[in-house]
């Protein structure tokens, strides 16, 4: 069983509509994501230098909402993080990933050219959500 994401630029407020909508992204701005999740972002935390705590607090974070028994849960990407993401230049980028891939067998399965892409999504958005004054939050599904 696969997890498929969808990121999106929204207000905490939309969360129940995130995730009852069945085309996320006719409804909100944004972009679907193989795996993005709180245990993916708490990996990427730890490689962009976060304390154990931090990234253990991003790991276990609670859902905004959740659309039923089985999902999906809807989460918001940590500000901290998003922050730190779009501090990064292209080689820093590019390291980064080289290390989620190391450290993540799902970021592996794409390679290093995938975690940089997802990187760099991410990155977007959270410039986006800070212009647009939004959130960038995750609708994850199994």
């Amino acid at each position: 069983m696969g997890v498929f994401s969808f990121v999106v630029l929204a207000e905490v407020s939309d969360a129940e509509a995130l995730a009852h909508s069945s085309s996320p992204l006719e409804q909100f701005a944004g972009y679907g994501e193989k795996a993005l999740d709180p245990g993916r972002w708490a990996r990427l935390a730890a490689l962009l230098g976060f304390d154990q705590a931090a990234t253990s607090r991003m790991a276990n974070t609670e859902p905004l909402t959740v659309g039923g028994d089985d999902g999906p849960w809807v989460f918001e990407v940590p500000g901290d993080l998003l922050e730190r993401v779009t501090q990064l230049d292209s080689a820093q980028t590019a390291t980064t990933a080289q290390s989620w891939v190391t450290a993540d067998r799902i970021m592996a399965i794409g390679g290093p050219a995938y975690a940089c892409d997802v990187i760099t999504r991410l990155s977007e958005a959270a410039r986006r959500a800070r212009i647009e004054n939004k959130r960038v939050l995750v609708r994850v599904s199994l």
